[in-house]
This record gives C-alpha cells, sequence and structure tokens, in this order.
C-alpha cells in the first residue's frame, strides 16, 4: 500500500512539473508570437511608408519634366 502511494505521489509531482513546463513554454510562444506580429507590421509600416515616398518622388520627377513646378 505504501508502495502505491509513492507511486501515487511522484506521478502527481510529475503531473504539476509538466503543467508548469508547459504553462511556462505557452507563455514563450505566445510573447514570440507577439514579437513576430509586430515585427510584421512595422516592416509593413516601413514599406508602406517608403512606397508613399516613392510615388511622391515619381510624381515630382515628371512634374520637373513637364517644367510645371
Amino acid at each position: 500500500m505504501d508502495e502505491k502511494k509513492g507511486i501515487v505521489n511522484e506521478i502527481l509531482e510529475n503531473n504539476i512539473s509538466l503543467r508548469f513546463e508547459l504553462s511556462t513554454y505557452r507563455n514563450l510562444l505566445n510573447s514570440e508570437e507577439k514579437r513576430l506580429n509586430r515585427a510584421e507590421e512595422k516592416q509593413l509600416h516601413t514599406s508602406s511608408s517608403n512606397e508613399k515616398t516613392n510615388d511622391y518622388k515619381v510624381q515630382r520627377m515628371a512634374v520637373k519634366k513637364t517644367g510645371q513646378g
């Protein structure tokens, strides 16, 4: 009987440890996912800003060529 109690206690301790590890990895994955999403949003914003700047430059060049600037 004591041996079975020991086994059950060991299993319960392992269960607690595994739940803690799962929680830790879940938090790490969530943090990494948020970081990647922020980086992607920043990249999209940067490329969008670059496109606007490039569009402006093209418009300015067109105005200079036609002499209307």
